[in-house]
């Protein structure tokens, strides 16, 4: 088997898992009941899509210093075009946003417009993720790429001693967090929460699915399930602020997930659904400026002589069938725009 077909399987896998991700994150910000959220669908599936893509950041990033070598993949100009791949699509997504602000206020349309009615606020806004479920998502992305290398060392270098390292790194940050009281609009902003994650894609790029790869898989796959049962049904965790179902405990869970459905079924061809995980990150931001005007509210209201359920089902599924067109035309422009202007300043 040739190595483009090879990698074209692989990009197959990763796809399918991103496509599937991506579709969970539009559904778990549609209104749904706390007893729907406790259900086992919100926390062992659509509560794993973020945790999820930041242990595929955490592999792809791995694989590719396996390509291209760490002293490049670290260098001024691959540091460049990684913040340009996130930067462009942000600031277009910004641009959607003001001119949503701006009309807001010549036509009374109902967007929020506070954003903009002081440089203060605007450049805050600017800096911190603009507005919409997830919207901490860019500047966390932005902070990875600083930060990578150093996760990326532990775990290269010393393994298993390395996974646990920044096990206790991330744990110790977090006991930090609720000793000192520290702001939730700060904390959710901040990479520090995902250290654990990123290593778990590290340590599964360097998985072989060897026997004993196989043992720590089900290890943490047993414990993710012990300590989501535990938050969910019998005691929520006293860390972890407000995105506990996330946290670096419940994520074990998620790696042994990607581990297996890697193990077995990561030889998938390529299928043309799989645009929808190419365009993950536009369809992200696509549902953020979806929720963030108003969509989501609206929704609800129109179907809120229905049962909850009812409601959240035609909600998430509406919300599916405008977020990912619109984020996969998204995605083509933009990729479009970018192609030209790194041709341009090549």
């Amino acid at each position: 088997m040739s190595d483009q077909v090879i990698q074209k399987q692989r990009s197959g896998f990763l796809d399918m898992l991103k496509m599937v991700c991506v579709i969970m994150i539009v559904i778990t910000h549609v209104s749904w009941s706390n007893s729907e959220r406790n259900s086992f669908v919100f926390p062992f599936i659509i509560d794993m899509a973020v945790p999820i893509f930041m242990i595929i950041s955490g592999y792809l990033r791995a694989k590719k210093i396996e390509k291209i070598g760490f002293k490049k993949f670290i260098s001024i100009r691959s540091s460049l075009m990684s913040l340009g791949n996130l930067m462009i699509a942000y600031l277009m997504v910004a641009i959607v946003e003001i001119i949503a602000a701006i009309l807001t206020l010549h036509f009374n349309l109902g967007f929020d417009a506070s954003y903009i009615q002081s440089p203060a606020v605007f450049f805050k806004w600017l800096l911190t993720g603009l507005s919409g479920p997830g919207s901490y998502y860019i500047p966390v992305m932005v902070q990875l790429i600083i930060y990578y290398p150093l996760i990326w060392f532990l775990v290269k270098k010393f393994k298993s001693v390395g996974l646990i390292t920044t096990f206790a790194m991330n744990l110790a940050y977090e006991a930090m967090v609720y000793q000192y009281s520290m702001d939730p609009s700060l904390y959710r902003l901040l990479i520090f929460r995902y250290t654990f994650l990123i290593a778990l894609g590290v340590y599964f790029a360097m998985a072989g699915g060897k026997r004993r790869d196989d043992i720590i898989a089900i290890v943490l796959l047993v414990l993710g399930i012990l300590f989501i049962t535990v938050n969910f049904y019998i005691k929520p965790f006293t860390l972890f602020q407000a995105w506990k179902t996330t946290s670096m405990l419940c994520v074990p869970f998620a790696y042994g997930v990607i581990y297996f459905l890697k193990k077995y079924f990561g030889n998938i061809g390529y299928n043309k659904f799989f645009v929808i995980g190419k365009a993950s990150l536009h369809i992200y931001l696509t549902q953020m400026v979806f929720f963030s005007l108003g969509f989501g509210h609206r929704l609800n209201m129109r179907f809120n002589s229905f049962p909850s359920l009812v409601n959240g089902i035609f909600g998430s599924i509406i919300a599916v069938l405008v977020c990912v067109p619109v984020g996969i035309i998204f995605f083509m422009v933009e990729s479009k725009l970018r192609e030209k202007l790194f041709k341009k300043n090549s």
